[in-house]
């Protein structure tokens, strides 16, 4: 799996994951710490409701490190434009091919 602690020594494949070097990851990163607590206290569940048992019990999270949750954001922002382009290039191919597949057995003998 991807994590922070394995890139932050790589700075080519930090770079082409995030679009950020490691040092201005690192300068986002307290401050998305700050808002993410702000947002998100151990006090309620995501949903915002009080927590029927104590923060931590249960299962670890796959993400537990802050520094991952930013990685896993920033790769996901970078990533996902280029996902729907290829997306909308495979939809629009597959309405040409349909389009071609209904027009051809018309124009066979």
């Amino acid at each position: 799996m991807l994590t922070y602690t394995t890139l932050q020594d790589r700075p080519r494949e930090f770079l082409a994951a995030t679009g950020l070097t490691h040092a201005e990851c690192a300068h986002l990163l307290p401050a998305f710490a700050t808002a993410s607590t702000l947002l998100y206290p151990r006090a309620k569940t995501l949903e915002g409701k009080p927590r029927q048992r104590r923060a931590g019990g249960g299962a670890t999270g796959t993400l537990p490190q802050m520094e991952d949750k930013l990685l896993f954001i920033l790769v996901f922002h970078k990533t996902t434009p280029l996902q729907l382009t290829f997306r909308v290039n495979e939809n629009r191919f597959l309405r040409i091919k349909q389009r071609v597949r209904h027009r051809s057995p018309a124009t066979l003998p």
